[in-house]
């Protein structure tokens, strides 16, 4: 369809606000076996944690003219995770960033309470020479001052908290889960104290 535009070399911006779909995780949306295979065998940003904003972080780079510049809105989460590094990677092979990427926060578009940020990038020969492809995207807090951003850094180099501290502490249930308790006469299996 775009033809023309691929023959120049090219789109020269890519703008948007992929769907935020993840595929794996306890927030996980169902994909058809097929259609995961395909997206495994075809992009390398779906390793790791596979989601569909994750795909368009790694394919609007593909679709830039060298210069051409990238603006998505993604998760913030996206910038750090160790499950985001294959989709980090993918985007950083094509592309660096002109600057530090701007963390929008919680709450800046009606209806969306997880933070956002703003993907600013720009296609370049060699993707991001700066650091490892993968590597934790640089991100600023506008909304910070100065001591709200030495704070932030102060805790930073401190030792991080010890993974068994963290975890999820309560039940979470799904459709059968919910069935299993409310349909059954008494606690069954593993599951002996009645709610």
């Amino acid at each position: 369809v775009f033809a023309g535009v691929m023959a120049r070399g090219g789109f020269d911006v890519v703008v948007g606000n992929p769907p935020w779909i993840a595929h794996a995780g306890r927030a996980a949306q169902p994909l058809p076996p097929a259609i995961k295979q395909h997206h495994v065998a075809r992009y390398p940003a779906f390793a790791g944690y596979p989601t569909t904003h994750g795909l368009f972080v790694s394919l609007a780079p593909a679709l830039l003219r060298a210069g051409g510049r990238t603006g998505l809105v993604v998760p913030s989460s996206m910038a750090e995770l160790a499950g985001y590094a294959p989709t980090r990677r993918a985007h950083d092979r094509l592309a660096a960033f002109p600057g530090p990427l701007i963390d929008l926060g919680e709450g800046r578009f009606p209806g969306v309470t997880q933070p956002c940020l703003a993907l600013v990038s720009e296609r370049r020969s060699g993707g991001r020479a700066c650091a490892d492809h993968g590597a934790a995207w640089p991100i600023t807090r506008p909304d910070l001052d100065d001591v709200g951003q030495a704070l932030i850094a102060r805790l930073a180099a401190l030792a991080p908290l010890f993974a068994e501290l963290f975890g999820e502490r309560v039940l979470q249930s799904d459709p059968a889960l919910r069935e299993h308790f409310t349909a059954s006469p008494a606690p069954l299996g593993r599951i002996t104290v009645p709610l």
